[in-house]
């Protein structure tokens, strides 16, 4: 039959808080062993309020007594001290009588130091050494002035067998002052364990050393080994020897027979007794062992079901961890595919309309070209049409001269000619009617051509915008005048048109209106003719304003070019004379050097100089304290200073080397 049996533990480091006194000691509670309860602590308790009174007087009275012998012994190895200091080399002077006072003093020191830092729980052994160490100079110097002051000077050993009391009165007042100390010492690290609710007798004594030096050894190992209070180290100690002699007859407790146990049991309270052990608990230790170990293993199997449980629960986990990272990974890889599929169909949308715009630039293209030629098919209709009207125009007048010649003749048929002259003239001013609408047509033809042409030159400076130039605004002002040119002549053809019109109208009584849609359409040409001149002014007035502008901006091209020409010489000018000012500084930085060699200046002066010579060669002739601490290698107040003796100095004036050199020599 196995079993597992908890070790107990070492504690790394003292505990927080401390079990309250009175209480009893559970020597193995989670760790497998037995309650053992240390022997003769309980019904210690501190002192009751009444005898704390009476403590109260009585330490009062150990104090000053304490501090009465201390003071007469350091008073009575003053004088050893200074005799001492004397033959050291120290002088007759207040040296030798300071001697005494400071390594008095440093023993004072040192002691009380150290009952301050053990009070806090921080005492350092070093610190009493250097005090035992001072103590034991200063006893030594003490037996060894009551030698020298005995008749004829014997040496130590004969001063001892001659009189060995006259050496221990001298010897005995600093080792009084130690006693003292050790012994308030004593009292302050009590009395702190005792306020922190540590045990009063846990520290290992003499006693302990001299009855049980196996057993306090190994106490004092795991002390100090793990450090640990000795109080802990006991109770260590003890359950580790219970949990061994435990597991030596363990076997042969839980498998053996009745009379095995009787034996077992019978032994127990002799091989436990060492370790402080009673006789009822030593006989109850196997079976309470026992029954901690079997429920260690059931809380064993309980913690491994938990550990299985917690294993398939953290595969479950994990499996459903891993189907949501695959679920989210099916999501991803649908939304990336529909992201792509969204792209391709932007992308074909955007080609499409992309066909689609060309095809409309195109359709527009074949519209403006349709329509162009529109218009020159209206123009050659309209051609026709006005020679049709001439033609008309031609037969009306003859007929109009026959039946003027044949009217004497023919009364008879006056009605019905009259009544065919009729017809004949309304058809002859339906005619006129559509020579009028056919040369309006034209006139808005060619306006439509104007404005294409219009538009067509204002996308042509909208593409040259940028590389607009005196050369194209004077191109553009010759292609208007060419324009009103053209619009002069053509307006020049339609007046001409228009007077053989009316010319031809006025030799015709009947014609009156024809004469008069005539006159407006003459009106409508110098409408359109002032409207061409117009046109040709606003032309000729934006030519002048690019011209203009064109000045401008190389006027003020020159101007920023003779601007960066002027900038480029001012720099060039300080640069110049900066190197000028830096020659300048080097050379009375040299002058200067060589005056205060000559002077054999110190190394102060030579600094506050140099400070002097940074503050007259700055051009607001101050200096920041950061540059002096830069230049000079010195922290903020020794800079300061240097500032302060510099300007001193050049209140008393002091000068640059190439001015005033015959200062710098005589300094």
């Amino acid at each position: 039959m196995s079993t597992t049996i908890t070790m107990p533990e070492a504690r790394s480091a003292p505990p927080q808080q401390q079990p309250a006194r009175g209480q009893n000691e559970t020597a193995v509670a989670a760790s497998g062993t037995a309650d053992v309860r240390e022997p003769g602590l309980e019904g210690k308790k501190p002192g009751t309020p009444g005898s704390r009174k009476l403590m109260i007087p009585l330490a009062i009275v150990a104090v000053l007594s304490g501090l009465t012998a201390a003071g007469v012994g350091f008073a009575l190895s003053y004088g050893a001290l200074r005799d001492a200091a004397v033959g050291w080399g120290f002088g007759s002077g207040w040296e030798s009588y300071a001697f005494p006072l400071g390594v008095d003093g440093l023993i004072i020191a040192l002691y009380t130091a150290d009952l301050v830092m053990a009070w806090r729980r921080m005492a350092r052994p070093w610190v009493r050494v250097c005090a035992h160490a001072l103590t034991a100079v200063t006893i030594a110097l003490n037996v060894s002035a009551a030698a020298g002051g005995m008749p004829r000077s014997p040496g130590l050993l004969e001063a001892v067998q001659a009189d060995p009391g006259r050496l221990l009165g001298h010897a005995m007042m600093p080792v009084a002052y130690v006693i003292l100390t050790e012994v308030a010492r004593w009292a302050i690290v009590r009395t702190a364990r005792l306020e922190a609710g540590h045990l009063d007798d846990e520290a290992l004594t003499l006693a302990d050393w001299l009855l049980n030096f196996r057993v306090t050894w190994k106490i004092f190992q795991h002390a100090k080994t793990y450090p640990a209070p000795y109080a802990e180290a006991r109770q260590f100690v003890r359950q580790l020897a219970i949990y061994r002699v435990w597991q030596k007859h363990r076997a042969r407790y839980a498998e053996g027979s009745t009379q095995d146990r009787a034996s077992v049991l019978d032994r127990m309270p002799a091989l436990l007794a060492p370790y402080g052990v009673s006789v009822e608990e030593a006989r109850a230790i196997p079976a309470r062992m026992l029954t901690q170990e079997k429920a260690q293993e059931a809380s064993r199997r309980q913690a491994e079901r938990q550990e299985a449980e917690d294993r398939e629960q953290q595969q479950r986990d994990d499996e459903k961890a891993e189907q949501t990272r695959k679920r989210e990974r099916e999501q991803r890889e649908k939304a990336e595919r529909r992201e792509r599929e969204r792209q391709e169909r932007e992308d074909a949308h955007q080609a499409r309309m992309d066909t689609l715009a060309k095809e409309a630039d195109q359709a527009r293209q074949e519209a403006e070209v349709a329509k162009l030629k529109a218009l020159a098919d209206g123009e050659v209709r309209a051609a026709a049409h006005q020679a049709e009207a001439t033609a008309a125009t031609a037969g009306i007048q003859a007929q109009a001269a026959q039946s003027t010649a044949e009217r004497a003749a023919l009364d008879a048929a006056r009605r019905a000619e009259a009544e065919h002259q009729a017809e004949e003239n309304a058809r002859t001013a339906e005619l006129r009617r559509k020579a009028a609408e056919d040369l309006q047509a034209q006139a808005a033809a060619e306006a439509e051509t104007q404005r294409l042409a219009a538009e067509a030159a204002r996308q042509e400076r909208q593409a040259a915008e940028d590389q607009r130039t005196t050369a194209m605004a004077l191109k553009e002002e010759a292609a208007a005048r060419a324009e009103a040119a053209r619009l002069d002549h053509e307006a020049a053809r339609i007046e001409q048109e228009a007077a053989q019109v009316r010319d031809q109208a006025t030799q015709k009584a009947y014609t009156g209106a024809t004469a008069a849609e005539l006159d407006r359409k003459a009106a409508q040409d110098r409408q359109a003719q002032a409207a061409a001149d117009a046109e040709t002014q606003r032309l000729a007035a934006e030519a002048a304003r690019q011209e203009r502008q064109a000045a401008e901006d190389k006027q003020a091209a020159g101007r920023a070019l003779h601007a960066d020409a002027q900038a480029r010489a001012e720099a060039a000018r300080l640069d110049h004379e900066a190197a000028q000012l830096r020659t300048e500084i080097a050379r009375a930085e040299r002058q200067a050097a060589e005056d205060e060699d000559n002077a054999r200046l110190q190394p102060r002066e030579r600094a506050v100089r140099k400070v002097a010579r940074m503050v007259l060669t700055s051009q607001t002739g101050k200096v920041a304290l950061y540059d002096i601490e830069q230049a000079m290698g010195v922290k903020e107040s020794t800079a300061s200073d240097y500032l302060k003796e510099a300007r001193a100095l050049i209140s008393t004036g002091y000068t640059l080397p190439h001015t005033n050199s015959q200062e710098h020599t005589t300094a």
